[in-house]
């Protein structure tokens, strides 16, 4: 008892000391990103990095292996499904700033994918004489016709944006634009954009992005669009998400208050005014199936006089403000990142069994009202990861490997039948 006091007072004498003194930071220029100070400290330790990388007997032969595996012509085409077609971006030796292109699904599913370019950007660069790198790709879902294509210079965070339409191939003059700036955006319709964009002073975060959405209507400025939802300057960002569920449109805000703590609003058309959802800060959401958002809570959650555990899949009624546990795992299962994604009738979910991969859909009884799990037939005792789904269909691609197999990829169809279709050498 007297060694706990003596503890509780020396705890008090300290505390009562720091208060009463400030300690100034003198690393505190390391926090102005854009800050030339701490620019140039960056460039000094990569410098001095790349010098002692460089001084490795090993360097070259090392740099000369990774290329060879970048550019070989026989890695898997990863894509994503978009009504009909395998979208994909492609590098190599004589693509090096890349191709996005895309094969019909019956092709690509074949193993021997015909590809159509739909943009050249080393031919997009040598033409306009910039150092043009491929960012975010946004089109508007299902049709995939009406797109948003970011450029950044030189492979800067910043980009400029311009609208692409994949029926004629083509950027689209006087189509949506966007200067360059850390912007996001989604469509809501082939005429409106919900954007946080730079806009110049008082428009960003003190971490450099928007802080900001617009509603953002073709053939207007975007300065003039109405604001939607604005955050404060100490968020890290405000950003657009717009979920496509059959006839409707879900409109939301993702308020980043922190790298970790979010705040949802959410507004049933454009017409509507944001409101907050009263999901936990740390949760992520993913898409809306049937009028549910799709959410998942990263900590313990009580709702409407019930519990829910950290690590569930929520359904979240928008309109009754209700909540179903889609998917909960198992004590051995565990559900990590990019592991979640809501086709047009069910959502797909990878998790891990016993440190496993494991693949299944969820999908909710419309008699019942039941949630529902159908396993995905994947090989076992390895390693899964989805790399197409959602999007407007319920037909997805996944990756598998394990110690004794190489990367193969997997097409599985809108009845649940899985067919290998190619596989790393």
């Amino acid at each position: 008892m007297i060694r706990n006091a003596a503890l509780a007072g020396v705890a008090a004498v300290l505390f009562a000391t720091a208060e009463a003194k400030s300690v100034e930071d003198p690393f505190l220029w390391l926090e102005e990103v854009e800050g030339e100070k701490a620019l140039d400290w960056v460039r000094a330790q990569n410098k001095e990095s790349l010098g002692a990388l460089e001084a490795d007997p090993r360097f070259d032969a090392m740099v000369g292996e990774a290329k060879q595996i970048l550019n070989s012509t026989a890695r898997i085409p990863d894509g994503s499904i978009h009504n009909g077609h395998v979208y994909n971006f492609w590098q190599d030796a004589t693509h090096v700033r890349g191709l996005w292109r895309r094969a019909a699904v019956k092709s690509y599913v074949s193993g021997k994918p015909q590809w159509e370019t739909l943009i050249d950007y080393d031919r997009l660069a040598a033409d306009e004489g910039r150092n043009w790198i491929s960012g975010t790709i946004a089109c508007l879902s299902p049709a995939y016709v009406h797109c948003m294509i970011e450029l950044s210079d030189g492979g800067k965070d910043a980009g400029l944006w311009r609208e692409f339409n994949t029926e004629t191939k083509s950027f689209v003059d006087g189509g949506f634009a966007l200067q360059e700036g850390k912007s996001n955006l989604a469509w809501v319709d082939e005429n409106t954009l919900l954007v946080g964009a730079d806009l110049g002073p008082g428009s960003l975060t003190t971490s450099g992005y928007p802080k900001a959405l617009r509603l953002w209507k073709r053939g207007e400025p975007v300065a003039a669009a109405p604001i939607f939802l604005e955050g404060t300057d100490t968020d890290v960002s405000t950003y657009a998400q717009v979920s496509h569920d059959g006839e409707k449109t879900h409109l939301f805000a993702n308020r980043a208050v922190t790298f970790f703590e979010s705040e949802y609003h959410y507004a049933a058309d454009a017409g509507a005014a944001p409101a907050k959802l009263p999901l936990p800060p740390k949760s992520d959401l993913f898409d809306v199936l049937d009028g549910r958002a799709i959410f998942l809570i990263r900590e313990s959650w009580r709702h409407e006089g019930k519990d829910y555990p950290s690590g569930v899949l929520i359904a979240y009624d928008l309109a009754s403000g209700e909540a179903d546990v889609a998917f909960a795992p198992a004590p051995n299962q565990a559900i990590d990142d990019g592991s979640v994604e809501v086709g047009k009738s069910d959502i797909i979910v990878r998790y891990l069994e016993d440190v496993s991969g494991r693949a299944a859909r969820v999908y909710r009884d419309r008699k019942t009202g039941v949630w529902k799990t159908t396993t995905i037939d994947l090989p076992g005792a390895g390693v899964v990861k989805i790399v197409s789904a959602g999007g407007g269909t319920d037909e997805a691609l996944f990756t598998y490997e394990s110690l004794t197999t190489p990367t193969t990829l997997y097409y599985v169809s809108k009845k649940n039948k899985t067919k290998a279709i190619m596989s790393a050498p």
